[in-house]
């Protein structure tokens, strides 16, 4: 390992193609190689988050970690909302809904609402979705589902998501 940005960038190529073809245990070496290299905080974060989608199928509780450590050093707001995302639903699959939750409403109060819709929708939608499944958030779903106005979704891909994340809580309180 040195400094070099021609050995980072082959190795995080190699990963996304063998990522693809559904090698995620060798993506994951590429990738915890790449890190063993001396890269620049931006770049570092760009591969700690690529490592954590890498890792999400093999290692939940690694992927939650790496994406976690990503997020921190990206400074981009979108890119950090778009990673939170996926750092919640990992922290939500490894059974941690209390820290998944926290990640949804720190990445809410950051997501810029009228420049990126359908993030902020789904942000939403995930908030609920994990929030449900515990007595100590579930208060945090319910004020969620209280403000919620089906009426004023945008109508982007996401739009559909709130909608059929609001029957699912019907169904479950079995009122349709």
């Amino acid at each position: 390992p040195g400094a070099d940005s021609f050995v980072v960038s082959t190795l995080r190529q190699a990963a996304e193609r063998t990522l693809a073809q559904g090698g995620a245990e060798l993506a994951v070496e590429y990738l915890t190689r790449a890190l063993d290299e001396q890269i620049d905080p931006a770049t570092r974060g760009e591969v700690l988050v690529e490592l954590g989608f890498a890792e999400r199928r093999t290692n939940g509780p690694a992927a939650a970690d790496h994406l976690r450590a990503g997020l921190e050093l990206l400074t981009d707001r979108s890119r950090r909302c778009a990673v939170a995302l996926e750092l919640g639903r990992a922290l939500y699959f490894t059974n941690r809904i209390g820290d998944a939750v926290a990640v949804f409403e720190v990445a809410l109060d950051e997501v810029d609402r009228e420049e990126d819709p359908d993030l902020y929708e789904l942000l939403v939608a995930e908030l609920i979705s994990s929030a449900w499944w515990n007595a100590q958030t579930y208060p945090i779903a319910e004020a969620a589902i209280g403000e919620l106005d089906l009426d004023a979704l945008h109508g982007g891909r996401c739009s559909q998501i709130l909608p059929a994340t609001m029957a699912h809580y019907e169904f479950r309180l079995g009122r349709h």
